[in-house]
């Protein structure tokens, strides 16, 4: 004897829903990587679009699951790894493609990473209000100073460094001597914007003590 499925839906007519809701979540995806809202994130790789696409999949099945689980009052089948999918994939994608940015006039109290967590490029934006003046650019990043030759900025410039350690609770203080809009962020900036690359001749360490002269007698 078969029962009646609950709710007055057949197992397939669900089955069906959430390949909908699947799909739904794809192209939900696709429209926001073409579109690019103005949301904290931006994704620029193969990889990161992978990420979004699985991500926003795997959100919507667990929603389904949770609206399954609340409409029969018990936990329906693939509910845990509908949560477990979520969560690897939402944080993949937090570490990868979310930019957690930080925007001030001369300055700017950046924290690089989600929360201090993350590894690789950062970059901090300078949008001169002065175009064609010489511009310092400055950045305390704990017992580090990393400051650049002086330089001339016409347009907006990303000035680039790198985050070594996985995890960071530092934050950086970015300043330039001009007013400017600065905008810190992590990642690559796009490829057709001016950048400037600060490499280890243009950091020191405040922490090493000077060396001492002796005075010969």
């Amino acid at each position: 004897m078969t029962l009646p499925a609950e709710g007055g839906q057949s197992p397939g007519d669900r089955d069906k829903l959430g390949t909908m809701l699947g799909v739904a979540g794809v192209v939900l995806a696709v429209v926001v990587m073409l579109f690019k809202p103005a949301l904290p994130y931006e994704v620029n790789s193969a990889f990161e679009m992978l990420l979004l696409l699985c991500s926003s999949a795997a959100l919507i099945w667990l929603i389904f699951l949770c609206l399954r689980w609340w409409q029969q009052h018990q936990r329906p089948h693939g509910f845990r790894r509908a949560t477990a999918l979520a969560a690897v994939f939402g944080s993949l994608l937090a570490m990868t493609a979310m930019q957690i940015e930080e925007t001030g006039v001369r300055s700017a109290h950046c924290e690089f990473g989600v929360h201090g967590l993350g590894l690789g490029m950062v970059w901090a934006k300078v949008e001169p209000r002065e175009p064609g003046k010489k511009y310092q650019f400055t950045a305390r990043w704990g017992p580090w100073v990393g400051r650049p030759k002086p330089v001339v900025l016409h347009q907006k410039t990303y000035f680039t460094f790198l985050k070594r350690d996985i995890y960071s609770s530092e934050t950086v203080d970015v300043m330039v001597d001009r007013d400017a809009k600065i905008t810190c962020g992590d990642g690559r900036p796009p490829s057709d914007e001016d950048q400037i690359h600060l490499n280890g001749a243009d950091w020191i360490n405040n922490s090493k003590p000077a060396p001492q002269v002796v005075q010969g007698r």
